[in-house]
């Protein structure tokens, strides 16, 4: 197990430097200037080249890139152009919102997936699962954006029951949870509905059968218990797109959490911060990989990695 991780560690550092390679080239190839998009139009041309300088954009880009990697080698993530502070204490500072966000939606995906995938499975072929299938389909071809904005007119716009924007207090991380839930749920439920179906199929179900157990304590007692690794796989795997779903529904809502810090470093150009934002969610990622290979130990102790 020990190396196993040593070289899933090592294989996570060398995609690290990938992704920090290529946004740090993405952002410098695309057109757009950060002086002029933190200063304006009205900038003599003196001045112009002396915040460049300032900034190191004079120099040549594989100079500006060892300099970014000696940075983040000296713990460093730079500075935010725009709101003149450490890139390491802007992100530490949203983070706990996006942590919030993350896992609230989390809670309300898998809990109510469960449930529908269980119902689905139970009513198999019936009205209630071709109701189920056709809005899992629905909702997973709605974009998340679109949700967000019908969920703001109805919930706080025509009820008034919910803030529509920002990001205090409990009630204003609801909509942005169900709106971002609702994009994951149509993926687990179909998931849920399949994978229970193929192990209530297997010996150990027909021998609690003929033991008169009933059908509900079967799938939720011995069941579910058994779909839990290649549940916790999928899910896993759709961190990703949640990740990035909350980049844009932050930003429709108003929540200032990573997201939200992405697309305003994205529209001010501000490089250290966009590129720090993006090795640290390229860490979440590694991190979340390698913590859910540890984690099948814990649920199936059986499980062994080849060395």
């Amino acid at each position: 197990m020990t190396k196993y991780l040593i070289k899933r560690i090592l294989y996570g550092t060398a995609t690290i430097l990938i992704v920090l390679t290529l946004a740090f080239l993405i952002l410098h190839i695309i057109p757009g200037d950060p002086v002029k998009a933190l200063t304006g139009i009205f900038l003599t041309e003196e001045a112009y080249q002396r915040m460049r300088e300032t900034i190191g954009l004079n120099d040549p880009l594989g100079i500006q890139y060892l300099n970014y990697i000696k940075g983040i080698l000296t713990g460093s993530l730079g500075h935010s152009l725009r709101q003149k502070q450490p890139v390491t204490n802007l992100i530490i500072q949203y983070l706990p919102n996006t942590i919030k966000l993350v896992a609230f939606t989390l809670l309300i995906a898998v809990s109510t997936s469960i449930l529908l995938g269980v119902i689905s499975y139970k009513r198999k072929g019936t009205i209630i699962d071709r109701i189920i299938m056709f809005f899992t389909m629905v909702f997973q071809s709605l974009p998340n954006f679109w949700i967000g904005v019908i969920l703001i007119l109805f919930f706080a716009v025509e009820l008034k029951i919910l803030p529509p924007l920002g990001s205090k207090g409990f009630k204003s991380i609801i909509l942005p949870s169900v709106a971002l839930s609702i994009g994951l749920i149509p993926v687990l439920v179909r998931f849920i509905r399949y994978k229970i179906g193929e192990v209530m199929m297997e010996e150990f179900v027909l021998s609690l059968r003929s033991r008169g157990i009933k059908e509900n304590i079967i799938i939720y007692k011995h069941v579910l218990k058994n779909i839990t690794i290649p549940l916790v796989t999928i899910i896993s795997q759709q961190l990703g797109n949640l990740l990035a779903g909350a980049f844009i529904i932050e930003r429709v809502f108003n929540f200032k959490g990573i997201g939200f810090l992405g697309i305003m470093a994205a529209t001010d150009r501000d490089y250290p911060l966009l590129q720090g934002i993006v090795v640290f969610v390229a860490i979440i990622f590694i991190a979340i990989n390698i913590l859910t290979d540890i984690f099948y130990t814990f649920i199936d102790p059986r499980i062994k990695y080849a060395k």
